[in-house]
C-alpha cells in the first residue's frame, strides 16, 4: 500500500482533537467549516486572503488570447477568465527548500 501525499479535512480534525482533547470533534468541525467558508467568501469577492506564515490566495484575471488546438494545430480564441492563485510566504518557501536539502 502506498502512502498518500494528500491531507484531508478529517486528518486536520484529528490533529486539532489531539491538541484540544476537551473540545468535541463536532465543534472542531464547525469551526473548521466556518473558517473555510470565510476564506471562500473572501475569494469570491475577489479579495486577497493572507494566512500569515503560509501564503496568500488571490483571484487573478487572465486576458483573452489566441491559442492552438494541440490535436489539429488550428488557432482558437481562448476567452478571458479568472483563476485563484496561491503565493507561498517567504518563511514557508525557506522551510520547504531547507527540507529538500536534507
Amino acid at each position: 500500500m502506498t502512502e498518500s501525499n494528500t491531507t484531508t479535512i478529517n486528518s486536520y480534525l484529528s490533529n486539532v482533537k489531539d491538541l484540544l482533547p476537551n473540545l468535541p470533534k463536532k465543534d472542531i468541525k464547525i469551526i473548521l467549516d466556518e473558517f473555510l467558508k470565510i476564506i471562500t467568501k473572501t475569494i469570491l469577492k475577489e479579495q486577497k486572503v493572507h494566512l500569515s506564515g503560509i501564503g496568500t490566495f488571490q483571484v487573478r484575471k487572465t486576458q483573452a488570447r489566441m491559442g492552438r488546438n494541440p490535436q489539429t494545430g488550428e488557432p482558437l480564441k481562448i476567452k478571458a477568465s479568472k483563476k485563484v492563485i496561491f503565493r507561498t510566504s517567504a518563511p514557508l518557501k525557506e522551510k520547504i527548500r531547507s527540507k529538500k536539502r536534507r
